[in-house]
């Protein structure tokens, strides 16, 4: 048990080492992720590690993670006020290029997304919008969707898609967003995996190599990028015939969020990167 807690620590730091370097370019301090800290022990004891045929108690999740009663009572209290105030904005232009791939009136003949009139009341970029951004005007989603080299006009009266997929520009609130939600599905797939209670293993693949040169890593990105790119058109093309919308789903059946991503990774052997003897005092 010793070895594998020593294991678990030595992978948290690595996962948290490119979360704190965002967290410090924003000016998070140490303080202030020692209460996320708290908080995320606190939700995850109370809801995960309640005893086996028994109501979740304060004192059993005082117990697991080793907090005083009175400040797991402070933390789930100031957690149940922040979810009801909690409102995510949702993404319209990240809606409306899902649409653009998987609904059948703004597909070609291949099934890929097809180069679509600006105006029009069928088939048209109009018309995507009005059916998938809700309020959302369409000259105010084209704009967005231009900025972030996601679409591009063809002339004046057409628009196509330039990138399969999108990134809001310069916008951090809806990036970091992003990768919170990103994060949290690799690290659930991989806690699943190496939880000996969940024998059922969900897809967890990856290839890499160390001794790679930059003209190399160079051509490997843009040959995963296509290769991605396909599988991901295709995945999200079956996805989105089978999805049920909230409107017509049925009351008493059950529904899940599922899905898989694909990310590229690239950096420095972990010896190099992190050698003692390139630190100064």
């Amino acid at each position: 048990m010793e070895q594998i807690k020593q294991i678990l620590c030595d992978s948290a730091l690595n996962v948290l080492r490119p979360l704190i370097r965002i967290l410090l370019k924003h000016g998070v301090s140490h303080s202030e992720f020692q209460e996320i800290a708290r908080r995320a022990y606190v939700d995850v004891a109370y809801h995960d590690y309640a005893a086996p045929g028994r109501k979740r108690t304060v004192s059993r999740a005082s117990v697991v993670t080793g907090l005083s009663r009175k400040e797991v009572l402070r933390i789930r209290k100031e957690t149940e006020v922040k979810l009801e105030k909690a409102i995510g904005p949702v993404n319209r232009a990240s809606q409306v290029m899902s649409g653009w791939f998987s609904d059948e009136e703004f597909l070609d003949k291949r099934k890929s997304p097809a180069v679509l009139p600006l105006k029009g009341k069928k088939g048209s970029f109009e018309s995507l919008v009005k059916r998938y951004s809700g309020d959302i005007t369409p000259r105010a989603i084209l704009d967005e969707l231009l900025i972030s080299q996601a679409v591009e006009k063809t002339d004046i009266e057409r628009v196509k898609i330039k990138s399969y997929g999108y990134i809001p520009e310069g916008k951090d609130i809806e990036k970091y967003s992003i990768m919170g939600d990103c994060a949290a599905d690799l690290l659930e797939t991989l806690s699943n995996n190496v939880s000996s209670e969940k024998p059922e293993l969900r897809l967890q693949r990856s290839v890499a190599y160390s001794g790679l040169t930059e003209s190399t890593v160079e051509e490997f990105q843009e040959l995963s990028r296509d290769k991605c790119q396909q599988l991901i058109v295709e995945l999200n093309q079956w996805l989105a015939e089978r999805n049920v919308k909230k409107l017509d789903r049925i009351k008493d059946v059950k529904y899940k969020r599922a899905g898989i991503g694909i990310y590229y990774f690239e950096n420095l052997i972990a010896k190099e990167k992190y050698n003692e003897k390139n630190i100064e005092d």
